[in-house]
């Protein structure tokens, strides 16, 4: 049994065009407030391949078609039902509402801890909790041209045996991963969202899994067979923020099987008709107060996140301008992530405190 579950990250930003390396850092990545759609492509076309790393590629994804879609959000974990099963969690994501993965992230990397929730299926939906031991890598930060790691780790996957299609109490996977991971190339790449520079994730897993079926009290071992999942993701980094704009499932023989691309990154949803929110902030750097210029007959709020996800402040705001007293916040970069009436996200600054 392999069960593909993918989460990812985007915010607002514009397309951009030329050549230039990458550097990912952990103040580049799962930021909270991103919101995202993700679309799949189940039957790529014969023109979406991963084909060869080095410098300087094109890649042409522009014949990607919308199969599936998901949303997604970037949240602090405490604003979901299932953070106490991941404590040491400081970055959450949310699928279509009804499922969460948990992650840790440092200076030193993005890793997930697990997933727990609803997941759609041909025959409806399942609940479902996966784990991994020890936390499996996103990226390793800085993330860089021509650099890479290996690591090793288990994922359990455990479901009610109903849910499996079997007539048991209890069913559960239990894969144990080798895992290779090469930032083997950067260029310029088209989907149908638009062209970017990317930095390409290359990623290998080879996994051995063993099934357990939980049946009057007492486990079975139905052991399986090894499999081998290669991937690549294309990670650009804009208006810094960064995320990757695409990513392909590929078969041991180079074939893509599946691809993704993010066909919506703007901030979402709306505000009065308009894709995001045009507002200021200064002084950038700031000290002890940052002052925001807002629209006129603003109405909501602003929350402050540092680099781990971890709101710091919230304060109601209206009208056109608006102070924030930064004094309790130690030097670095922050977001300030602007919501409506609704609660709904419309626009984000990213911002330094100096002193």
């Amino acid at each position: 049994m392999k069960l593909k579950l993918t989460f990812i990250f985007a915010f607002a930003c514009m397309a951009i065009a030329g050549f230039s390396q990458i550097t990912l850092t952990a103040a580049d990545v799962a930021i909270a407030g991103q919101s995202m759609t993700q679309v799949n492509d189940t039957l790529p076309d014969a023109s979406i391949v991963a084909g060869t790393g080095g410098q300087n590629k094109i890649w042409d994804f522009s014949a990607l078609h919308d199969h599936e879609v998901y949303s997604f959000s970037i949240v602090a974990p405490n604003a979901t039902p299932y953070a106490a099963m991941f404590p040491t969690a400081n970055v959450a994501a949310i699928e279509n509402d009804s499922a969460y993965a948990y992650f840790e992230k440092d200076n030193n990397g993005l890793r997930m801890l697990g997933i727990y929730g609803s997941f759609p299926v041909e025959d409806g939906n399942i609940e479902l909790a996966v784990r991994s031991t020890p936390a499996s890598s996103i990226l390793r930060f800085p993330t860089t041209f021509n650099d890479g790691y290996t690591e090793s780790y288990k994922r359990v996957f455990e479901m009610s045996g109903v849910d499996a299609g079997f007539p048991v109490d209890s069913f559960k996977v239990v894969s144990t991963v080798q895992r290779s991971v090469q930032y083997d190339a950067y260029g310029s790449l088209t989907t149908p969202a638009g062209t970017f520079q990317v930095l390409r994730v290359k990623e290998t897993e080879v996994s051995t899994d063993t099934s357990y079926i939980l049946f009057l009290g007492a486990w079975t071992e139905l052991p399986g067979d090894q499999i081998t999942d290669i991937a690549y993701n294309f990670w650009t980094k804009q208006n810094g923020v960064s995320f990757p704009i695409a990513s392909i499932q590929a078969d041991e023989n180079g074939n893509t099987v599946s691809a993704t691309y993010l066909r919506d990154f703007a901030v979402s949803p709306t505000y009065e008709d308009k894709q995001d929110i045009a507002f200021d902030v200064f002084p950038n750097p700031c000290s002890d107060q940052l002052s925001l210029d807002l629209p006129d007959g603003f109405d909501g709020t602003v929350a402050v996140y540092d680099m781990v996800s971890r709101e710091l402040i919230s304060q109601n705001i209206a009208g056109h301008f608006a102070t924030l007293d930064t004094h309790a916040l130690q030097q670095g970069h922050y977001i300030a992530v602007l919501k409506n009436n609704k609660n709904r996200i419309v626009g984000y600054k990213k911002f330094e405190v100096s002193r």
